[in-house]
């Protein structure tokens, strides 16, 4: 074995303990598989490292805050076009501010793919550096009130019965939504194409040109891949491209680029457009007196058959994805499908690129949530084409991850939390608080020993919730709807019959309620006991408390059901029940929102 083969055997953790208590151990032949990986993957270009002495993430003079998250594809609104926007976006932010909030948490906002707008999860998205252009307002980008012919296609008796019917669906068609939106970004487009041949010196067009400037390669990069993806025989997989295209630096990928420009300015008008939209909400949150403003969410990782995964194809480790092992709910553990960084080659790099992904979603956040945060210390890797049950450990550069956020943190004043749920390593949440990386807390896992915890026994550095999009609303859990839900669609916890699941969540319903009792609260109603799940949150001295919209409009499905067979939950594309005016005139809602602001004044 060289010596490069001994370093990366030594990454690898070839055997463990699941959930479950069971022991695994990574077959000889999945090891040899994975260090073949390794090697192929190195990576050969060294920049200088981010500087590690004495970073850490930024983090407020102020003690304790509160805000609402939502799942920005699900908001309902009059105006949008049947999947909420940044124009309805704009609008939550000011309807919290009012409320007291000090932040508006969104999804991720990644891009996915031009050329398959079915692949909807923002957790798998095609890049991390960019954001997805469904949701911009089309009547609300530059040209579009100038543009006779846009303004009249959306004004046609046949588009407008279109938009009608999907903002009175109970799901994002994302397909449907995606053409027709496009339809429209093509004709604003064109009219700019002119602005910029007529009008070089407009105001607009140099915003433009300097917004492609400062994005740069990456940028470049992102929208050759866009536009190879959409060209017949192509598509998003561009491991199945002609050989030629799968060099982003080749000679083939360089005359396209010349020979579609014009579709290279397509796509970079649009993420200008989106930055634009979205640095608006930002402004909005600022001017209304919020301390943070926007909470943005960084997905873990992209598909290898990615735009990220084209443009970083050398760091990555083929042939393998990112999974978790077996727990309760899933006996086998699970397939992500995500690609991960060599830790080598991320070493080598000097943590650049992870840098430069963290700055773009830095640049109009108050605050960011880094999605499964313990994958900067490990990854569970699955082979692909296995099962879930063969992969095993393979240990991350910390602190290069660590100090890539930290040094852009730092520099641009936003506060960051990891999502450290499932089985953290017993050294991990040190290095995370050594590194300024709040923690995360949810009151429906924060027990000992079947003892709910008390606010006060809350850690201070912690962002605190319900729970998150991949869990039961606050009315689902109380209800068992997620346990129905699970059982009806073949998803079963281990060991567990439903009824004795539903047992099990009836002594949990016993136990919050004994923990609300203990800190006097009152849950004599359905409302109340809603304003005291809130309110009991709001006591802990944990800096950040989460709200999910969810629970003020009071929904019983959540936004994600994972394990869910394909087709049968809408992941990803569930609509609230009711518009934004509609949810902030409710009483139940209304008192929740008193409750944080007597409990969290700003």
């Amino acid at each position: 074995m060289t010596s490069n083969e001994t370093a990366a055997a030594n990454l690898i953790e070839r055997d463990y303990d699941d959930a479950l208590g069971r022991h695994h151990y990574m077959s000889d032949a999945v090891a040899a598989r994975l260090l073949a990986a390794l090697e192929h993957s190195r990576g050969a270009a060294h920049t200088p490292p981010v500087p590690r002495h004495n970073v850490r993430c930024f983090q407020p003079d102020w003690q304790r805050g509160w805000g609402i998250g939502v799942q920005l594809y699900g908001l309902r609104s009059v105006r949008n076009w049947g999947v909420g926007d940044f124009t309805d976006l704009r609008r939550l932010v000011e309807l919290a501010a009012a409320a007291g909030a000090d932040f508006v948490g969104v999804n991720p906002l990644h891009a996915l793919y031009a050329a398959d707008p079915a692949r909807i999860s923002p957790y798998s998205p095609s890049s991390r550096e960019f954001v997805n252009v469904i949701y911009i307002d089309p009547q609300a980008m530059t040209g579009y009130a100038d543009s006779g012919a846009a303004c009249a296609a959306v004004a046609s008796r046949r588009f407008q019965a279109l938009l009608t019917a999907q903002r009175e669906s109970q799901t994002v068609d994302y397909p449907e939504i995606a053409a027709a939106k496009h339809s429209i970004f093509r004709v604003i487009f064109e009219a700019f194409e002119h602005r910029m041949r007529v009008a070089p010196r407009d105001t607009a067009v140099r915003d433009f040109g300097a917004f492609v400037r400062a994005r740069g390669a990456p940028l470049r990069r992102f929208v050759i891949y866009q536009a190879l993806s959409s060209l017949a025989g192509f598509g998003p997989d561009w491991v199945n491209w002609p050989e030629d295209f799968r060099d982003p630096t080749g000679p083939a990928v360089t005359e396209f680029a010349e020979r579609y420009a014009h579709d290279l300015r397509y796509h970079a008008f649009l993420q200008w457009q989106a930055d634009r939209q979205l640095a608006a909400c930002a402004t909005a949150a600022r001017v209304a007196g919020m301390r943070i403003g926007l909470y943005l969410d960084l997905a873990l990782g992209c598909a290898p058959d990615s735009a990220e995964g084209w443009a970083e194809q050398d760091k990555l480790i083929p042939d393998f994805h990112v999974g978790a092992p077996p727990d309760d709910w899933n006996a086998n553990g699970q397939d992500w499908g995500l690609f991960a960084y060599n830790p080598e080659a991320m070493e080598r790099a000097g943590g650049a690129g992870y840098r430069r992904i963290v700055a773009a979603n830095m640049t109009h956040a108050g605050a960011m949530r880094i999605d499964h945060v313990l994958g900067f210390n490990r990854l569970f890797l699955v082979p692909a084409g296995g099962q879930p049950i063969d992969g095993a450990y393979l240990r991350m550069p910390f602190d290069a991850f660590s100090a890539a956020v930290a040094t852009e943190s730092a520099a641009r004043r936003c506060i960051v939390v990891g999502e450290d749920l499932g089985t953290v390593p017993p050294d991990l949440p040190a290095r995370l608080a050594n590194a300024g990386i709040l923690s995360y807390r949810l009151l429906i896992f924060t027990r000992h020993d079947g003892r709910y915890l008390d606010p006060a026994e809350y850690p201070r550095n912690a962002m605190v919730a319900l729970a998150t999009h991949d869990l039961p609303t606050w009315r689902g859990f109380w209800d068992g709807r997620d346990i129905a839900l699970k059982f009806t669609l073949g998803i079963q916890p281990v060991g567990l019959t439903r009824d004795q699941a539903l047992a099990t969540r009836a002594t949990e319903r016993q136990a919050i309620r004994e923990a609300f009792t203990r800190a006097g609260l009152d849950t004599g109603s359905e409302t109340a006991l809603a304003v005291a799940a809130h309110r009991f949150l709001a006591r802990t001295p944990s800096r950040l408390t989460l709200v999910q919209i969810e629970d003020l409009a009071q929904e019983m499905d959540q936004a994600n059901l994972p394990g869910a067979p394909i087709g049968a939950y809408p992941s990803f594309a569930r609509k609230l029940s009711r518009d934004l005016n509609a949810i902030f005139a409710d009483p139940t809602a209304n008192a929740i929102l008193a409750s944080m602001r007597a409990e969290r004044p700003r």
